[in-house]
């Protein structure tokens, strides 16, 4: 009996480490051109705005590429340009190859950490091939005093 339940304490344990190994480090805050982790195995993710990026993460970014990343625990944001190899440790990243990362520190403040519980998706980007301007159709030209206002466009 206490083999079996040394072997579920070990196995918890062990989930419990993989689980705090795979925390998320930094946030992207922008990309530009093709970037995508470089998992062990499995399929790569290519980064979007707002993907998380875990700890001793890999990332590939192609050539011309640019990617923004945002270090949840110090609000420190680091710039990459590719073509470049990086790996996200929990402090801070490693370029492996390509040139290297500019760091710009967050400013000093007591909540200068990001807090990702608390994170909310704040815009959300359009795009289209382009065939015009988007047209408005109510409050157009005008001003309102309603709390909620109501504006609708051209489909």
């Amino acid at each position: 009996m206490r083999s079996v339940g040394a072997a579920a304490m070990l196995l918890a344990l062990s989930v419990s480490m993989n689980a705090a190994h795979a925390q998320s480090v930094a946030m992207v805050t922008d990309v530009q051109g093709k970037a995508a982790t470089q998992p062990a195995s499995g399929k790569p993710l290519t980064l979007t705005i707002t993907t998380e990026i875990a700890g001793e993460a890999a990332v590939r970014l192609e050539p011309g590429a640019r990617l923004s990343v945002l270090y949840l625990a110090s609000g420190d944001e680091y710039q990459f340009s590719g073509p470049a190899q990086i790996r996200f440790g929990k402090t801070e990243p490693q370029v492996l190859s390509g040139a290297a990362a500019q760091k710009r520190v967050a400013a000093p403040t007591k909540a200068a950490a990001v807090r990702v519980s608390g994170v909310t998706q704040a815009g959300l980007v359009m795009r289209s091939a382009g065939t015009g301007r988007i047209h408005l159709l109510t409050l157009a030209s005008t001003r309102t005093l309603e709390a909620a206002p109501e504006f609708r466009w051209q489909a």
